[in-house]
């Protein structure tokens, strides 16, 4: 018995949408990622978690919790869009509360992603209360200082820029100038304006890497109006300036999580592959 052209194709094509759909999703793995962002502290480490899209636990959830590291860390930031659906509030909160519960006593933070947007602002309002309640402090266009291994660092955070409802003046409003800045905000699309305010690292999430990466081209889409070039990983300083065709900012650096959950296909909610585009979970270590 032999195929034709069109068979063989047609099995290759059912073969990567069965891995697509239900392989890859499954296979969020931790990234380790070293940055040479000198103003921060030797050796701090910041575990980066963003994306989630939560609905109700599942393989996924059970996923993103064997990929949490299991040496401490001096920092925990939530990038956004925690939840898929409505129905994901308790799903998230439960994975929020197994991080505090991993990392006792470690600071974590949290910015608003544009699936917090989606919702009714009185569920927003109260789903924000209850993450504050579980320990993260939320820095939607706000700013704190954090002691970490016995040095002060600005943590700023910005609400959702896909959606607009970011405000940098107000984020870094009184920022104290000989401390380094960590910038937190969903979407990488508020980089040519946010190295600005002179950051040492800005951390982001939003574009899911693409989601769906093919050989040679890369992301199909990532949803960052910026650049499709800004789609996933790190980014130096003199890359940036290249990317938007700027003067370097020699203490900027970006990093753009590929995130740890799944955007559906518009229009058709069952559709949400990962193709070549591992979810992840971040472990970042200033280096020097």
């Amino acid at each position: 018995m032999t195929f034709g052209p069109g068979a063989v194709l047609l099995l290759l094509a059912v073969c990567i949408a069965i891995y697509a759909l239900l392989i890859e999703p499954l296979q969020c793995e931790l990234v380790h990622v070293d940055i040479p962002a000198q103003r921060f502290p030797d050796g701090l480490r910041i575990l980066f978690l963003t994306d989630m899209h939560h609905h109700r636990w599942g393989k996924r959830e059970d996923g993103f919790v064997r990929c949490l590291s299991t040496s401490p860390v001096d920092i925990i930031v939530f990038g956004g869009d925690f939840l898929g659906s409505n129905a994901g509030i308790a799903t998230s909160l439960r994975f929020v509360a197994l991080v505090r519960d991993r990392f006792p006593n470690t600071p974590m933070y949290g910015v608003c992603g544009n699936a917090e947007h989606k919702m009714r602002p009185s569920v927003r309002k109260a789903f924000l209360q209850q993450l504050s309640e579980i320990g993260i402090v939320l820095l939607n266009n706000a700013n704190v200082k954090s002691i970490v291994r016995d040095r002060e660092i600005n943590v700023v955070g910005t609400d959702d820029p896909y959606y607009g409802f970011h405000d940098l003046d107000l984020a870094f409003t009184n920022i104290d100038p000989d401390c380094p800045t960590l910038l937190i905000t969903h979407s990488p699309q508020v980089i040519r304006t946010s190295v600005l305010y002179k950051p040492s690292l800005v951390l982001s999430g939003h574009t899911h890497g693409g989601q769906i990466r093919l050989p040679g081209i890369g992301p199909i889409r990532t949803q960052n109006p910026l650049s499709r070039r800004i789609a996933m990983g790190l980014f130096t300083p003199s890359e940036l300036s290249k990317i938007l065709k700027t003067k370097a900012d020699s203490s900027c650096w970006l990093y753009v999580s590929r995130g740890m959950g799944l955007a559906f296909v518009p229009h058709l909610r069952w559709l949400a592959p990962r193709l070549l585009c591992r979810p992840e979970v971040t472990l970042i270590t200033i280096i020097k």
